[in-house]
């Protein structure tokens, strides 16, 4: 899916666009200047009574989920920052492969 992406032969979706931000430790607007534009049109639509208690405003005081500890024991984040993209795209593409995905996990629980 990676590399999809990548070569421009799918979207990104939002919530990737989201999970790469986090995984990458950078802003949407680096992953894809289109998501931010549609997270903008989506928030034009909340009322204005939200507008200051909306997804975005929470989203840009809270810190990001990665700023509260580092996923990794006995890799620091200088090492990761010194992996190739392609080396981290292979990293993560083994925990996603090893790990079952929250909709496996919350389809066994109803089960």
């Amino acid at each position: 899916m990676v590399s999809q992406h990548l070569h421009g032969r799918r979207p990104i979706s939002l919530e990737q666009g989201i999970a790469y931000a986090e995984g990458f430790q950078v802003t949407l607007d680096r992953i894809s200047p289109r998501l931010v534009a549609l997270v903008q049109r989506a928030m034009a639509t909340l009322p204005a009574a939200q507008a200051a208690d909306n997804l975005l405003s929470f989203a840009e005081s809270a810190p990001p989920r990665y700023a509260d500890r580092w996923p990794f024991r006995s890799v620091s984040q200088d090492q990761w920052q010194r992996l190739r993209l392609d080396q981290r795209d292979l990293v993560e593409g083994v925990i996603t492969q090893i790990t079952p995905s929250l909709e496996t996990r919350e389809l066994r629980a109803q089960a």
